[in-house]
């Protein structure tokens, strides 16, 4: 009976150790949600329009914050992500649509105004996710000849670029912004 104690004993041991030993091998803590499906299932709903707070919500998806973190600690998965919003921004817009629509005549002041509100912050939004496609401001527009630069510009990137230029040919209006056609400094 003694020798029996002794081997379970001994058994126990090497089997502490062994579990020692694996769990040092293991990460520690839960493991991770940042698999295949969750990441294609959010990229999938922010091309559907849905910010990462709404996305958050839901039942089925991690915290806005583990999103985040995945974001910043992975570099395919935040471009993904940046892609996905661009192509959200479509969905934000027929949104605005779909509210702008359903307005009824007859409704009251304080519901054309939530709905106004309602359709400006999806547009604002799908500006911001998509530039290119809904900016409201123009970027540097360039045409080059020989002779001259010709650059569309706000007036913030025209006063940026004034020391680096010899004069302003022409100044016409056009699209709510100045267009100017510069000469660039020459050497000498």
């Amino acid at each position: 009976m003694t020798s029996h104690l002794i081997t379970d004993a001994k058994s126990a041991r090497k089997a502490a150790r062994q579990a020692l030993e694996t769990q040092e091998k293991r990460k520690r803590g839960r493991p991770s949600t940042f698999t295949p499906d969750n990441t294609q299932r959010i990229i999938e709903l922010i091309r559907n329009g849905l910010t990462i707070v709404e996305i958050a919500e839901r039942d089925d998806c991690p915290a806005h914050v583990t999103i985040n973190k995945w974001m910043d600690q992975n570099r395919d998965f935040a471009q993904a992500v940046a892609r996905a919003r661009e192509a959200g921004a479509w969905a934000l817009t027929d949104m605005a649509m779909r509210i702008a629509d359903t307005i009824e005549v007859g409704e009251t002041s304080a519901m054309v105004a939530r709905a106004r509100l309602r359709v400006d912050t999806r547009f604002k939004l799908a500006a911001a996710w998509n530039a290119q496609a809904f900016g409201t401001k123009p970027g540097l527009s360039l045409n080059l000849t020989a002779e001259t630069l010709s650059v569309v510009l706000s007036p913030e990137q025209m006063a940026s670029l004034a020391g680096n230029v010899s004069s302003v040919v022409d100044v016409t209006p056009e699209a709510g912004m100045p267009q100017r056609t510069i000469a660039p400094r020459t050497k000498g």
